[in-house]
């Protein structure tokens, strides 16, 4: 079986006036109406969002606050165990009826400095719309600072209600113990002017593979009319790497070539924003 992978690191930045906004949490406290879940049935509080009035460690350690405000903190997730574990929050509801075009804002950090094990711990993000649960971000790579999210999400059919699921991936302890994430200062709002369209995909699939080669079939994201392409190799190699074989998407698909029999290989996608700005 193939294993594949979305490599998803959006960082879309805004420039313009001041934005509509119908939802704002700096984070005083967690709010009492959001509700907690996670994957592997625990009650540790490693399983579960908490407020950084407990210090998140090692790489995140003094990460507690980006809105610099008297009072505002960030909630994060603990890497340490229980493993494997999705821990999971998902906000109440949300009135968007008073945007025309939906977005979504917030600040994350996370930066594994204490193992080799880059990436690791995932970071993802849903949009509720009364009936199914719409990935529009994920993220898992490291990085030693705040970072800015914005996500075009009107292509979503949304009621007038949605709401917001973010969920951290834990996979086991020797990668994941000292990579603690945290987020802050979510935003639901109009689409700033000025918004980049270079917008990460939010899906990929392979199919079966014939004569060495398979066809991979990409979600783009919202709106985007960047270049997204598909790289991709034996299983554990690093897509950074120069020599990767890499793949076009044109239409939602991209043929990948040149496949081994009885490999296993990883594949990303990746949207390009510029010379050096991928998501």
């Amino acid at each position: 079986m193939k294993k594949l992978y979305l490599l998803l690191v959006a960082m879309l930045y805004s420039v313009g006036s001041l934005t509509a906004q119908v939802m704002t949490q700096t984070f005083s406290s967690i709010p009492s109406t959001w509700v907690q879940s996670n994957s592997c049935s625990s009650t540790s509080t490693n399983a579960s969002w908490k407020l950084t009035t407990s210090n998140p460690g090692y790489g995140a350690s003094g990460y507690t606050d980006n809105t610099g405000g008297t009072g505002s903190y960030a909630m994060w997730v603990d890497g340490s165990s229980p493993y494997p574990c999705d821990v999971s929050i998902t906000t109440d509801s949300i009135d968007v009826s008073t945007l025309t075009s939906p977005s979504l804002e917030f600040y994350w950090f996370k930066n594994n400095t204490s193992t080799s094990y880059v990436g690791n711990n995932t970071l993802t993000v849903e949009v509720f719309d009364g009936q199914t649960y719409h990935p529009v971000w994920s993220g898992s790579s490291d990085s030693a600072g705040w970072r800015k999210v914005q996500v075009d999400i009107s292509c979503i059919s949304t009621p007038n209600d949605i709401a917001l699921r973010l969920t951290v991936s834990k996979f086991n302890g020797t990668a994941s113990f000292y990579n603690d994430i945290v987020v802050d200062d979510i935003k639901v709002q109009e689409l700033p002017t000025g918004f980049s369209n270079c917008a990460a995909p939010t899906a990929i699939a392979v199919g079966t593979v014939s004569g060495g080669s398979a066809t991979a079939t990409v979600s783009l994201g919202c709106n985007s009319s960047a270049t997204t392409t598909v790289i991709y190799g034996l299983a554990g190699f690093n897509p950074s790497s120069t020599g990767s074989s890499t793949a076009t998407v044109s239409n939602g698909t991209a043929t990948l070539s040149s496949l081994a029999s009885s490999s296993t290989y990883d594949a990303y996608a990746v949207t390009s924003c510029g010379t050096s700005s991928y998501s």
